[in-house]
Order: C-alpha cells, then structure tokens, then sequence
C-alpha cells in the first residue's frame, strides 16, 4: 500500500531482517547508497570497484538501478569519475607490489625462464650457480601467462593479499588499458610451488576473489591510486533534490598512511559535487575539490545527506526549506559522534561551505539552535569507538528518523583483518528529529558477513500498518579467508528486506543479518 504519514509519531522499538541477502551481481566496490531520483530510478556512487562494470576502475565511480520491484533491478554504469582519478605518482613507494628476478624458499631458489613459446619454472640448489627446469612440463602455456616474474606486496599490503608466508605471488603483462600498463596477478601455495602444477595456481578475477581459471581473470596496475597527499577520493551518499543530484565525496587516508594513533581510515576535506546530465558528468573537479575543498579538516569528514523521498520531497521538520547532512568524527570505522549541518534548500548548487550551519543545541526549528561555525557544533550522538561513517533515513510512515550506527568488532579494519575478524555490530538508532534525541533500538551482530557502511533505502518503503513499514536495507561486506587476507565476495551492492516497526516484532532467522 502507499506511504502514509503517521497520525501520531510513536517511536521504532523494533527492527527484523526479513529474508537472507540478495546481491547485485555486476556490482563490484564498496559504500553504496542509492538515492531515489525525479525519474524514479535509484541513482549511487562507489568506492573501489566499477560500479555495474563496463567502465574503468577507479577510486571512485557513479551508476543507477533501474526498476520498479526491488528485489530485480537492472545496473548500468554512468560514469568512472574520470576527473577524480589520482595522477600517477611515478617511483617505487607509490607501487603496490615489486618484481623480484628469484624467490627463496625453504634452501632453493626459484624463477621463471622461457621454454620455447612457454615459460617454465625453474629451480636452484646451490644459491642461483646453476639453473635447472623443475620438471620437463612447461607451467604456463602460451601468451596468458607469458613471461610472468614473482613479486613481493608492499608490507602493508600483505594483510589484504592474504600472509607472505602462505603464498607465493607472481605478475605477468597484459598490456595497456585505458593509458596504463597493467599485469595479471598468479598465486600458489608456497608449499607446493616445488609440484610444478598449474592446478595449484590461482589468479586474481575481476571482482579480485581467486579463481583457478586464467581466461576469466581481471588485470590491474601496479600503482597505490594514492594521491600526493597521502590519499584519494572517496564518496558518500548522494541525493537527487529537485532534479539534480549531489554527491559528497572526501579524501581518504589509509591506515598505512594515515597519521591515526588508532589505525583507523582519517577521512577528511569533503565537499560537495553535482550532476545536471542524471550522473554522466559532475562539477566541481576533482582538482577543484583537492585545491578548495569545502569542509576542511576531519569534523564533516564523513558527511551523509539525511534521506527524505522521492527527489528530495518532504513538509517535515524544516526539510521543504533546507537539506540536511550529518557526519562522525572523519572516520571510516570506529569513530565517536555525529554533528548535523544543513544549507537552504535553494542555496544548495552553490556547492558554498560559506551557505551552510551547524546543530549547536535547543529546538532544530528555530534559528538560534544553528551556528556557521563548524567548530562548535554540537554532537547530535555519541557512541565514543562505534560510530562509523553512516546515513540518516526518514521514515515516512512512521514520521520518524533512523540511522544504522556500526562498528567493527575489533578496534579497527586493519586488525579485523590481522584476527580473522571482520565482524561488525549493527546499532539502530531512532528519533522523532533529525536532532534528536536519539535512542538505541536494538544492536546486532554480524557474524561472518561483516556488513559495513550500511543505510536504509529512501525508496521502497512500505506501510504494512500504523505501526509497521517494511524498506531495504543495502550495505556491503567483508570476510577474511582461512589463510589469511580478504574474501571479496561481498565486495557487491548487497541488500536485505527489513520491516520497523513502533511495536515489538516476531523474529526470523539471525543468520539473515549474520548474527551469531
């Protein structure tokens, strides 16, 4: 049935996972959140990946999702955000991996020679005097590996790539793509590299899981995308408001870059981007940004437009007069507390930090309660070590507000991944204002699906009754493999039905959301 504002808003107590997760298959990165758009198409940008692929990769690209049932979207790519492309930054410390001529293991030393048009392994005894074939088979065939030479990650690199002392990783040319020259990525268990079996090797796919099948692999750089600073771009929600959409995006810095003295992601320096041509192309540049960023600095480091419908409409809480956003503390993971900005609606396209104010306290209507100075807004919530970087959705119909507050498990993403623990717990939290108060409705864990930056959907909410709307969540997910290193099979746009409800719920099964 359609949407229905709530008679009276009584607050959400309540909130269940409906059925397992679904993926959007062609998806391949991170940090999706799809706004709903004038045209009834669902628009969103991502980090790290392609958006629904057919385009270069990038730190950060924009696509939509057409379709009016939720569960059987269509993806089409738009744009991979070409001016947002970090310069290469030639030399060797802006290199992911480097190319080593022999490896080392266990008294013998190992290369690869060509054998004909193929290429052999070959090994030595006696410290690289003397070479021999370690079989009379070539291990890979032709020009799909052709020539390929070990390599050895960047130390903080080999937490992702899985332990040193596990595999043993090799690169072969694949040519040039969109300018840059790009490899194949090969892997084998160290302790069987001896067995000269190519049905020990694996390869790096597309979407950057490893498969035993070369002829679907996908190539890659040998470059960080780090920017001179350290970092690259990343973006947050957009928003389609009155036919145009808008983008936050900031810089991130990595653990291994950043200067955190809790390993965490430092985003910072966000400002915002827009789009006449439905998402094909976008002002300011990314140079612009990089130059003159809006928001300086880690306090709006993270911010999120606050979701209302369809492009943007809503008579609620000053929204038909100003747009909304709220930020933590410029952390991807684990950060502290949120503040809340908002700009006059009609002031917004200036694309001006100058057009903005900050929650200082009181009565969010009232002109009193906002300040200009980004420095002394005050937190709107605090959950010191569990509030990363998130989104605030209203609920139509039940006239209130909710935010998926979420944290790692372990102190950061860096030693998620050194434990084998990528483990998240979900926080819903829920208010009747934008600025709150705001209240804990239930916590939940995510197990082993690890759902992180996740938002509930602007679009496809649904009256069920007074008391209970049924909406989407969507998120993205980590796992680690047994042996160490990322499992990127939820490296997609994920999504789970989910009802809210101002009354207490009969509970599915945990495992749709991951929980232990």
């Amino acid at each position: 049935m359609p949407l229905a504002l709530a008679a009276e808003s009584k607050p959400i107590v309540d909130v269940r996972f409906d059925a397992p997760y679904r993926q959007i298959e062609s998806s391949s990165g991170d940090e999706w959140a799809p706004t709903w758009g004038r045209d009834d198409v669902l628009y969103t940008g991502n980090d790290d990946g392609n958006s629904f692929g057919g385009i270069p990769q990038n730190a950060i690209a924009f696509g939509k999702l057409e379709g009016s049932d939720p569960e059987k979207l269509k993806g089409t790519s738009l744009s991979s955000m070409e001016r947002f492309r970090e310069p290469i930054q030639p030399g060797p410390e802006n290199a992911a991996w480097k190319t080593l001529d022999s490896v080392r293991i266990a008294g013998m030393r190992y290369r690869f020679a060509p054998c004909g048009a193929d290429s052999c392994l070959t090994i030595s005894k006696d410290d690289g005097k003397t070479w021999q074939n370690a079989s009379d088979t070539p291990l890979f065939h032709g020009a799909s590996f052709s020539s390929p030479r070990f390599i050895a990650y960047r130390k903080d690199y080999e937490s992702f790539m899985g332990k040193a002392s596990e595999y043993v990783f090799a690169a072969a040319y694949a040519g040039i793509v969109d300018g840059e020259d790009h490899y194949l990525i090969g892997r084998a268990p160290l302790s069987q590299l001896a067995a000269n079996r190519i049905s020990d090797w694996q390869f790096q796919q597309k979407d950057y899981t490893w498969k035993a099948d070369l002829a679907t692999a996908g190539s890659t750089t040998n470059d960080t995308s780090i920017g001179p600073d350290g970092a690259n771009w990343k973006v947050m929600n957009a928003y389609s408001v009155d036919g145009v959409l808008y983008q936050f995006v900031t810089r991130c810095h990595y653990p291994m870059q950043s200067d955190d003295p809790q390993r965490r992601h430092i985003f910072r320096d966000s400002s915002i981007i827009k789009s006449t041509d439905g998402g094909r192309t976008w002002t300011r540049s990314g140079e612009e940004n990089f130059k003159h960023p809006m928001f300086s600095g880690k306090r709006f480091g993270a911010p999120y437009f606050v979701w209302y419908g369809k492009d943007g409409q809503a008579r609620v809480d000053g929204a038909d007069h100003y747009v909304y956003a709220i930020s933590n503390n410029g952390h991807f993971e684990n950060g502290d507390n949120y503040v809340l900005g908002r700009v006059p609606k009609q002031k917004l396209s200036n694309l001006s930090a100058a057009d903005w104010s900050f929650y200082r306290g009181g009565d969010g209507l009232q002109p009193g309660s906002w300040n200009p100075k980004l420095d002394e807004a005050t937190p709107v919530l605090s959950n010191p070590g569990r509030s990363s970087m998130t989104g605030m959705t209203y609920i139509e119909g039940l006239n209130r507000y909710a935010m998926v507050v979420w944290h790692y498990n372990r102190k950061n993403f860096v030693e998620g991944i050194e434990k084998k623990d990528l483990s998240t717990v979900l926080e819903f939290f829920e208010a009747g204002k934008p600025w709150g108060p705001w209240h804990k409705v239930k916590a939940l864990e995510t197990a082993k699906l690890g759902w992180y930056t996740p938002i509930i959907g602007q679009r496809f909410q649904t009256v069920v009754d007074g008391n209970t709307v049924k909406a989407y969540f969507y998120a993205t997910g980590f796992r680690t493999r047994p042996e160490g290193g990322l499992d990127m099979s939820l490296y997609k746009l994920n999504y789970l039905p989910i009802t809210l409800s101002t009354q207490p719920l009969k509970h599915s099964d945990p495992a749709f959301v991951g929980g232990r």
